[in-house]
């Protein structure tokens, strides 16, 4: 009977365990480096205190360990072979981080990671990958850590573990998914995004984030009410806004699909109505037919008007591109977000139709 497989996972958690003594894992039974960690409080389940690595894949994987192990510093200088490793200390970094970090470096699998249930982790990993500047050569490694969290494991209206992942792009560099995160906090988290940040034991992302949140999420939710309302005194002669305040009763019930105890459009704070209820709402209305109340203030007609499924879609659309605009590209020191007079850079295309 031919031999199991063993898996390479398998396989190299053996040959890690066979080669290691003195407190070190060898990442890299072949290293020429070990690095220590002063900083990190010793565990006494945990007999790991230093983690052997090869500087040719670490100086190949980032510039700035290209520069602590080349010629122009102390560390690159010293002798170094995997028969007699360089010992180097990393005070400011800690073991489980940089050990998670180098692993990946080496095409190694930490299985921790393949289904991202500890975020905090994550967050650390990515701060580390940011700072020794090796996030290009994790693309994907990161990706599909992101990915895992996003769509399997963070409930949608977490507040908390989206702010994370958020961070975790932010880090990584990852446009696309930090897009991905912002629009899953606003379209279903209903709670106060500054008491999010508060609940962090560590803000990576700067608070003016969480203030375009705040301030892009209201403006949506006004946009929705003030938008809905106006749908009902809209002339289509002049295809101007016929009166403000004038709503009509029979269209009112209509939003509000009948339910005498619905308050549409809804009292947004006193519910905690989320954008995506609110949207799946509107889309769901059926088309009305009513006259308006009034008469046009320009034209003076009172011409029998009807709300299509295309103008709830159109206000659902138009809404939503409140947000669109904000990026990885917000976040940085000379961007509009942060000067105090304006915001416009993540609310660019706010009022296209």
């Amino acid at each position: 009977m031919p031999a199991r497989k063993r898996p390479a996972r398998e396989m190299e958690v053996d040959s890690r365990a066979a080669v290691g003594s003195g407190g070190v894992d060898h990442i890299s039974k072949n290293g020429d480096v070990v690095f220590y960690f002063p900083g990190t409080p010793t565990n006494g389940n945990n007999k790991i205190t230093k983690i052997r690595v090869s500087s040719a894949i670490l100086t190949m994987t980032s510039p700035v360990f290209a520069t602590l192990l080349g010629p122009h510093f102390r560390e690159g200088q010293e002798p170094r072979n995997p028969s007699s490793p360089l010992e180097i200390p990393l005070p400011e970094d800690d073991l489980q981080t940089m050990s998670d970090l180098c692993l990946l470096l080496h095409h190694i699998c930490v299985p921790e990671f393949a289904l991202a249930s500890d975020l905090d982790r994550v967050v650390a990993f990515a701060v580390a990958a940011d700072k020794w500047d090796c996030t290009e050569a994790l693309t994907l490694q990161s990706r599909g850590i992101l990915l895992q969290a996003l769509y399997h494991n963070v409930v949608s209206d977490d507040g908390v573990g989206l702010a994370k992942l958020a961070t975790i792009a932010y880090c990584l560099n990852e446009e696309q998914i930090f897009a991905d995160v912002v629009d899953t906090l606003m379209l279903n988290y209903a709670g106060s995004f500054l008491e999010v940040k508060n609940e962090l034991e560590e803000s990576i992302l700067p608070v003016q984030f969480y203030l375009v949140l705040e301030e892009r999420r209201s403006k949506a939710r006004e946009k929705l009410s003030v938008g809905l309302r106006e749908l009902s005194s809209f002339c289509k002669r002049c295809k101007t806004t016929m009166a403000k305040g004038a709503v009509d009763s029979e269209y009112l019930r209509h939003i509000a699909m009948d339910d005498p105890e619905s308050d549409w459009p809804p009292a947004w704070q006193e519910k905690s109505i989320t954008l995506d209820k609110a949207f799946n709402h509107i889309r769901s209305l059926k088309p009305i037919a009513f006259r308006p109340m009034v008469a046009c203030k320009d034209c003076g007609s009172r011409i029998p008007t009807t709300v299509h499924r295309a103008d709830f879609e159109a206000l659902c659309r138009r809404t939503a591109r409140l947000w669109e605009g904000l990026s990885l590209a917000c976040i940085g020191e000379d961007c509009l977000l942060f000067k105090e007079d304006s915001l416009r850079c993540a609310y660019e295309g706010e009022d296209a139709e």
